[in-house]
């Protein structure tokens, strides 16, 4: 038990130091205050709950053994669950690259998905650079849409659209595939453990954006985020409109 329990710490103190190594590399204070907000609501949980299980470890190993195995195992589970919750943040971090236009970083995240699903995808991106935050939850919310489509949609062609309106940023994701019955409100969807769209209005309203999804029975879904610009959008020669399969 005790050497299962010295490698599961092992383990969550290598994923915590590659999280803080990745926060280290961000010069903005706002990506550090986002990474801290994921870090405590994911990793930082997950770790506290390992933490008093391996506190309890020694004085069982001497008065109940079995049980101490059991504990060890939920040590060893939680140790896991921390370094899959620390990979996923960081493919996150991974996804938009703040050094590169906001467009590119889109057409990235779905020629790669493509590749990956086989579903075609036509990406029209619009010269538009969101704020720091805001780039993070947007790339997020492509992702989590594009998962969407391959795990319910059933679809033949995905198509992505970004583009300013007035103050804003949108991002929108069409597919065409089977639907589902929409309810009145996005959070009645996780009574039925659809969590996914849930997600990314919680994403869309952490950084004063909002999140509409429109889908109808054999007609395809739409996923439609829109957050604000801080700033006006740079006109300069990155004005890009490409398709991409």
């Amino acid at each position: 038990g005790a050497a299962v329990a010295t490698a599961a710490l092992a383990r969550y103190i290598e994923a915590t130091v590659a999280t803080v190594t990745a926060a280290q590399r961000s010069a903005a204070a706002s990506e550090r205050a986002r990474l801290a907000r994921e870090l405590h609501d994911s990793v930082a949980k997950t770790l506290r709950g390992v933490s008093f299980a391996a506190v309890a470890l020694p004085g069982l190993l001497r008065r109940q053994p079995d049980l101490a195995e059991q504990l060890a195992g939920t040590v060893s589970e939680g140790a896991d669950a921390a370094v899959r919750e620390a990979r996923d943040l960081l493919a996150g971090l991974r996804r938009d690259l703040p050094d590169r236009p906001f467009p590119d970083n889109v057409r990235s995240i779905c020629a790669e998905w493509s590749t990956r699903s086989g579903v075609p995808v036509q990406v029209i991106a619009h010269a538009v650079e969101p704020p720091v935050a805001a780039r993070y939850e947007l790339a997020q919310i492509l992702s989590e849409a594009l998962q969407n489509v391959t795990r319910h949609a059933e679809a033949t062609l995905v198509q992505v659209v970004l583009h300013r309106s007035e103050a804003h940023v949108e991002l929108t994701i069409t597919d065409d595939g089977r639907g589902f019955p929409m309810p009145g409100d996005l959070t009645d969807l996780s009574g039925a453990g659809s969590f996914g769209i849930v997600g990314m209005a919680e994403r869309a309203h952490a950084v004063g954006g909002t999140l509409r999804v429109e889908s109808h029975i054999g007609r395809g879904t739409r996923v439609m985020a829109r957050v604000p610009l801080s700033g006006p959008v740079p006109e300069s020669g990155r004005a890009r409109q490409a398709a991409s399969r």
